[in-house]
């Protein structure tokens, strides 16, 4: 069985994304019904329509052509064929596109058997010119109804194949005439399935053209994000960067919430990197940015990497009372890592950090620069306080000291 990568060689030997039947790929078969179905179903059912009404009325030369089977051919026509037609409409709205096309199939093959069956039972010396209906017909299931081309070298070896044996055995047609009418038939059919064959390729080629300039489209796009996310996270410990922190804060502020930020440092990581090494450090860091997206959760509270060992945390609706409780919370999950840290002096022996807290007011004006510049001056009193704890902007605020905390 032959597959798909090697069917979809185009005449020219590049990836035509069609193989010789006119068939797409199944995913870019999927994207083509997704778009095309209800533009098809609308297509069929008109050309359904406008040919029973032409069908029909070729039951006026049938008549005078083929007299002695008219009656016969008009029930056919109008008690069989029609109605089924109709019935094939509405399944086709309910089937999907596989099914739709070999519906479609059987339903032309089916109205077909009408004018043989007419041309195979009557005597009349003027019946052969009934196959000027037959090809007609060819000519609609080909080009108007556009059966797949798949499907229409079906349907013309199907229906050429039975008109040949009716000419071939019909008494009533004159020997002379057998040869002619072969070569008329075998002519005609060629014709509508090149024909069907031409519209069908120039479907696929305008379709792969479209499909691939929306694939470049989607890739480039693709490719546009994937830069924009590289170029607001941090490389090392995959959160976002300062770029991303700026963003979010211009946003964040601008609007009438109030923003809570908490300026984060751990605690002597030079004398960590000169200790254990950069690899060493470069764990560090991961490991805190870690415990802190794990900690600072929810989509009012961004985190970010601002530079070498120094994290910020960024709280949209803010209150004071919630942005203490989570300084305090996430100063305890740093030190419950429990990270070593041999070359600290002050003989704490483990990775901590300090956090230095502020929170804007949402009722008075506010600027970015004075939340940061707060939140800094609270990180430099966590500092001075001995670190591994935090300190809130506001003079008056509390001072909480984990260190004594049990």
């Amino acid at each position: 069985m032959m597959r798909w990568p090697t069917l979809l060689r185009g005449w020219n030997g590049t990836d035509a994304g069609y193989d010789i039947l006119l068939r797409f790929a199944p995913d870019i078969d999927a994207a083509y019904e997704a778009e095309h179905e209800a533009v098809r179903l609308r297509l069929v059912n008109r050309m359904v329509v406008f040919g029973l009404v032409m069908y029909n009325a070729y039951n006026l030369t049938a008549y005078v052509l083929a007299g002695d089977v008219f009656w016969h051919g008009l029930v056919m026509r109008l008690a069989v064929v029609t109605p089924l037609s109709f019935a094939m409409m509405m399944v086709l709205q309910r089937v999907n596109a596989i099914w739709r096309e070999r519906i479609l199939l059987v339903g032309m093959i089916n109205a077909y058997l009408v004018p043989v069956f007419v041309l195979w039972s009557s005597r009349s010396q003027w019946a052969l010119l009934l196959t000027n209906e037959m090809i007609l017909m060819i000519v609609f299931a080909t080009t108007l109804i556009t059966l797949r081309f798949r499907h229409a070298i079906i349907y013309t070896a199907v229906v050429l194949g039975l008109t040949l044996a009716v000419i071939w055995t019909n008494p009533a047609i004159a020997t002379t005439l057998i040869w002619p009418l072969t070569l008329q038939m075998i002519l005609a059919a060629v014709f509508c399935l090149y024909a069907n064959h031409h519209s069908e390729r120039r479907r696929c080629e305008d379709y792969m053209r479209a499909y691939r300039a929306a694939d470049r489209a989607r890739t480039a796009e693709n490719s546009e994000r994937r830069m924009t996310m590289l170029s607001l996270t941090d490389a090392l410990t995959g959160i976002p960067n300062r770029r991303s922190f700026e963003w979010m804060m211009s946003d964040w502020v601008a609007g009438h919430d109030a923003v809570g930020l908490m300026m984060i440092d751990i605690d002597h990581f030079k004398l960590y990197n000169d200790t254990m090494g950069h690899p060493a450090g470069d764990g560090c860091l991961r490991r805190v940015a870690a415990t802190l997206s794990a900690v600072a959760l929810g989509p009012h509270v961004q985190i970010a990497r601002i530079g070498g060992e120094e994290f910020a945390v960024v709280m949209r609706g803010a209150t004071s009372s919630g942005s203490k409780a989570l300084a305090t919370e996430i100063i305890r999950e740093i030190r419950g890592m429990a990270d070593p840290h041999p070359g600290r002096l002050d003989g704490v022996n483990r990775v901590t950090i300090s956090i230095g807290l502020a929170v804007s007011s949402a009722a008075d004006p506010f600027d970015r620069a004075v939340l940061m510049s707060d939140a800094d001056a609270a990180l430099y009193q966590a500092k001075r306080a001995g670190r591994d704890c935090w300190r809130f902007s506001e003079p008056a605020g509390p001072i909480v000291d984990l260190r004594q905390i049990a």
